[in-house]
């Protein structure tokens, strides 16, 4: 059998299985709302209004991991999870240990690295959603509270003046605007935040590494900085008056940015990355981290000759509430880590049995 015939073979076998992987999804969706439904009306087979209308929003993002939030917080369908049943899959950022990550990458300094992501990364609440978004668009014309994930950052501080204002909603009802203020900018999907609007009904979690909720500190969304629907990316901009937080979100960006150019010389020859981290707030759940060792990417389009556009695909593992993340890959560099261009990849949704980020950029390989 030839080459060419081998790799045609090979690709029809891997459609079938994400085929019938995505069709025992949907079975088992139907039965989880049907479920639901009994539980609320007895044995009657009709769902209420409220679960109809629920049942149409999940379905809405296809294959993307947004949640939807209930009163007490928690996700809709943290308790009866089907793609992670009891997610044994991760580790709790609270407990998390160097002897948690596969070997043999169980190292200090990926341990070390791997610590400032989890600080980086934080959890999204937003309340409603814009009624800019297409009729196509996932949660369309809905109203529910959504979650999901992303990692944050502190923008080049010569873009901004000395004599700028804090353009926050508490400094905009006073005179006298403090000029002794900083933005926090945080990265994430397009679905999760779609315009301005819905950046200004958002709420940043960052330390939400536990239950008893000790050691958060909340965020205002202001407005997005950049965003890009083919990427499925875009940059929330936050303003706080803690300088000191800054401090600390810049030196752990700073100590990931050496991490990075170590293992791009200890790991970036092989063809794709070894190892997959994917930090983030499943069903809105305290922060956990989940790892993978098959690991794909995936060719989009030159940007130019020294950079490409790219995706990868993973097993590392997701739930609803998981996308916006960082997909965090051991020997990748991140291009340039510019403060307003969608550069890094993040977790966009499943795909069969495995998952897929959004496009980022990759430096090309040179020969």
């Amino acid at each position: 059998m030839g080459r060419k015939r081998r790799l045609k073979l090979l690709n029809t076998q891997r459609n079938s299985i994400a085929a019938d992987r995505t069709q025992r999804i949907k079975i088992e969706m139907s039965n989880f709302w049907e479920m639901r439904a009994r539980q609320r009306l007895g044995d009657g087979p009709e769902m209420s209004k409220d679960d109809k209308f629920l049942k149409m929003a999940y379905e809405s993002q296809g294959d993307h991991e947004a949640g939807i939030l209930q009163e007490d917080g928690m996700e809709l369908t943290a308790t009866s999870c089907q793609k992670n049943p009891g997610h044994v899959c991760y580790f709790e950022a609270s407990k998390f240990a160097k002897d948690n990550i596969p070997k043999p990458y169980n190292t200090n300094d990926i341990f070390a690295c791997i610590s400032e992501l989890i600080f980086l990364t934080v959890k999204l609440i937003i309340k409603g959603t814009s009624g800019a978004r297409p009729d196509n668009y996932d949660f369309a014309n809905s109203r529910l509270t959504r979650c999901g994930s992303g990692s944050i950052y502190i923008p080049d501080p010569e873009k901004r003046t000395r004599d700028d204002n804090c353009p926050c909603k508490k400094c905009k009802n006073y005179q006298n605007r403090t000029t002794d203020f900083g933005y926090i900018w945080v990265t994430t999907a397009k679905h999760v935040i779609y315009n301005d609007e819905e950046a200004q009904r958002t709420k940043v979690w960052l330390n939400y590494d536990d239950v008893a909720k000790e050691n958060v500190s909340k965020l205002h969304g202001h407005r997005l900085v950049v965003d890009n629907e083919e990427a499925d990316r875009c940059i929330l901009e936050c303003v706080t008056h803690d300088l000191s937080l800054c401090g600390k979100i810049n030196q752990a960006r700073d100590r990931v940015k050496d991490f990075e150019r170590q293992f791009s010389k200890e790991f970036g020859d092989s063809e794709a990355p070894p190892l997959a981290t994917l930090i983030s707030h499943p069903h809105g759940m305290p922060k956990r981290i989940g790892f993978g060792k098959d690991v794909k990417r995936e060719f989009v389009k030159a940007e130019n000759e020294d950079v490409e556009w790219t995706t990868y695909t993973y097993d590392a593992p997701t739930c609803t509430g998981s996308s916006g993340a960082l997909v965090w890959l051991l020997g990748h560099e991140r291009v340039g880590f510019k403060d307003n261009k969608i550069t890094t990849h993040t977790h966009a949704k499943k795909e069969g049995l495995r998952n897929k980020s959004g496009r980022g950029l990759d430096y090309v390989k040179k020969c």
